[in-house]
């Protein structure tokens, strides 16, 4: 159920109606509370509606999911420096933190970190 949820949220989303995606994840949080990259995908709806301190509670309740910093960076989602814990190194200075697409970040190697 929470899967099927998802996918209807991800194509609101898709389409630009960011409203009508949060209310599907919502509801896919509901049925699985555990999966991080429903959070992640929430926090990325409510930051297009401009409700940045409920992106920034879903992005920190995503953090310890080990894909969530990859669906995020994917996304390049953008929370802005007055909404961050004071004191927070990525915070950035003045306007907010873009977190960087996948493909920008390289390995050790100098590969790009999928």
């Amino acid at each position: 159920m929470a899967q099927a949820l998802k996918a209807q949220g991800n194509a609101a989303f898709k389409e630009g109606r960011y409203d009508q995606a949060v209310g599907y994840f919502s509801e896919a949080i509901d049925h699985d509370n555990t999966n991080a990259v429903l959070f992640s995908n929430r926090s990325g709806a409510y930051a297009s509606l401009g409700q940045y301190e409920s992106a920034l509670k879903d992005a920190q309740k995503a953090v310890p999911h080990p894909h969530a910093r990859f669906a995020t960076a994917e996304r390049g989602t953008v929370i802005p420096s007055h909404v961050a814990p004071a004191g927070d190194a990525a915070a950035g200075v003045g306007q907010g933190v873009r977190m960087p697409r996948a493909g920008d970040c390289k390995g050790a190697r100098g590969a790009a970190v999928r």
